[in-house]
C-alpha cells in the first residue's frame, strides 16, 4: 500500500509537470519569444485540455488505460526534450507554431491520462492531489537554485532546466507499470465498461462538488499571476531604490509552496468539511481577488533605465507589503485545501459503476475552470498593459 500511495504521488506530480516546467522558466520566453507567449501557452493549455476533456467524457471507455499511461509519458518526454531545441530556430514565428503543437500535444494527453489516473487511483486520491502541489514546487526549488548560482547563461539554465524535467517524467515509467501491474492483479482495471447513467444525470447528482471546483480554480487561474505580477514591492518604491526580480520570484514561490501545504494537510482535515462548507469557502475566496486588485491598482509609474525599473506615484489603494503576503498566505492555502478536499469527497455517494465517467466530468469541470479563469486572466493582462 505505501508503495502504491508513492507511485500515485510520482503520477500526480507528473501529470501537471510538463505544463508548469514550460511556464516557469520566465526569463527564457520573455528574451527569446513574442511577449504575449506566457498568456498564449496557458490559454493553448486550457483549450486543449478542455476540448480532450469532451472526448475523454464521450469516448474514453473504448481507451486502453495502459495505452494512455504510457502514450502520455511518451509525448511529454518527447516535448520537454525538443522545446529547448525548437529555440535554435531563428524564425521566430515558427518556432512559436511549433512550440504551441507542443504545448497542445501535452494537454491533449493531460486531459486523458489525469482521468484515467483518478479512476485506477480509488482511496489513493489524495497522493495524486498532492503530487500536483510537488508539480508546482519542484520546478520552482530548481529554478531558484539556477539562480542562486548563477550556472551559465540563460540557455544553459533553460536547458538544464528542461533535461530535469524530462528525467523526472520519465522516470514515471517505473510508476506507472506498478500501478497498472498491481491494480489488474487485484481486477481493478476494468477497460471498455459499460456505465448504467447518463452524464447529465451524473452532472446534476455532483454538481455541488462540480461548482465547488470550478469556482475554486476559476478565481485561481483569474487573479494568479495575472493580478498578482502586478503587486510591487512598496518598502523599494519609497525608498526610490529597483525593483527586484526576487520579490515576484518570492511571491510564486510563496504561492507554490503555501499551495502545497494546503494539499498536504487537507488529509488530515477530511471531516471537518462536508461539500457545502467548501462550496462557501470557494466563493469567499473571491474577496482575496478584490484584495489583490486593491494591492495593485492605481498602477504606479515605471521607468526602465539601464536594465534597472523604478516606480514612483500615488500607486494603488492599500500599499502594504505585509498585507499583500498575508493575502497571497490564504489564497494559497484556501487553493490547496479546497481543491484536495473536494477531490477526495467527489466520488463518495457514487455507485461503482459511474466512478471512471465520474472522475472524467470532474476532470472536465477542472478543465472548464481552468479555461475560464485563463481567458478572464489573459483579459486583465491586457488591460493592465
Amino acid at each position: 500500500k505505501t508503495k502504491l500511495f508513492w507511485s500515485f504521488l510520482l503520477l500526480g506530480t507528473t501529470t501537471l509537470l510538463p505544463f508548469n516546467s514550460i511556464i516557469i522558466p520566465v526569463d527564457f520566453w520573455i528574451k527569446y519569444y513574442e511577449p504575449y507567449i506566457m498568456s498564449a501557452i496557458s490559454l493553448t493549455d486550457n483549450i486543449f485540455n478542455w476540448v480532450f476533456s469532451i472526448v475523454m467524457l464521450l469516448v474514453g471507455r473504448k481507451f486502453n488505460q495502459k495505452a494512455i499511461l504510457y502514450g502520455a509519458l511518451i509525448v511529454w518526454v518527447f516535448s520537454l526534450i525538443s522545446i529547448p531545441i525548437l529555440n535554435f530556430i531563428s524564425q521566430t514565428q515558427l518556432k512559436t507554431f511549433l512550440t504551441f503543437l507542443l504545448v497542445g500535444l501535452c494537454s491533449m494527453q493531460n486531459a486523458f491520462f489525469f482521468p484515467t489516473l483518478l479512476n485506477l487511483a480509488g482511496s489513493q486520491t489524495h497522493a495524486i492531489v498532492t503530487g500536483q502541489g510537488l508539480a508546482g514546487l519542484f520546478p520552482q526549488l530548481i529554478l531558484i537554485l539556477l539562480k542562486t548560482f548563477n550556472l551559465g547563461d540563460l540557455i544553459f539554465q533553460s536547458t538544464l532546466f528542461f533535461a530535469v524535467a524530462v528525467c523526472v517524467v520519465g522516470f514515471s515509467f517505473i510508476p506507472a507499470r506498478f500501478v497498472l501491474k498491481t491494480l489488474q492483479q487485484r481486477n481493478y482495471v476494468q477497460i471498455n465498461e459499460i456505465l448504467p447513467q447518463k452524464s447529465s444525470k451524473l452532472f446534476k447528482k455532483q454538481i455541488v462538488s462540480e461548482l465547488t471546483v470550478f469556482i475554486t480554480l476559476f478565481v485561481t487561474m483569474s487573479s494568479f499571476p495575472a493580478v498578482t505580477v502586478h503587486i510591487n514591492c512598496i518598502w523599494l518604491i519609497k525608498r526610490q531604490q529597483p525593483l527586484s526580480d526576487w520579490w515576484n520570484v518570492g511571491m510564486m514561490s510563496t504561492f507554490i509552496l503555501l499551495d502545497f501545504v494546503g494539499r498536504s494537510v487537507s488529509v488530515f482535515l477530511k471531516r471537518f468539511f462536508d461539500m457545502k462548507t467548501l462550496l462557501i469557502i470557494a466563493f469567499l475566496r473571491i474577496l482575496l481577488v478584490i484584495m489583490f486588485l486593491l494591492e495593485a491598482i492605481p498602477v504606479f509609474d515605471c521607468l526602465t533605465e539601464d536594465g534597472k525599473t523604478y516606480c514612483s506615484g500615488e500607486g494603488p489603494i492599500i500599499q502594504s507589503d505585509f498585507v499583500a503576503i498575508m493575502t497571497l498566505v490564504v489564497f494559497a492555502l484556501s487553493n490547496g485545501l479546497t481543491f484536495s478536499l473536494v477531490m477526495m469527497k467527489f466520488d463518495q455517494n457514487v455507485d461503482q459503476a459511474d466512478l471512471q465517467k465520474v472522475g472524467v466530468l470532474q476532470a472536465l469541470t477542472i478543465n472548464t475552470g481552468l479555461l475560464c479563469g485563463g481567458a478572464v486572466s489573459m483579459a486583465l493582462e491586457i488591460l493592465f498593459q
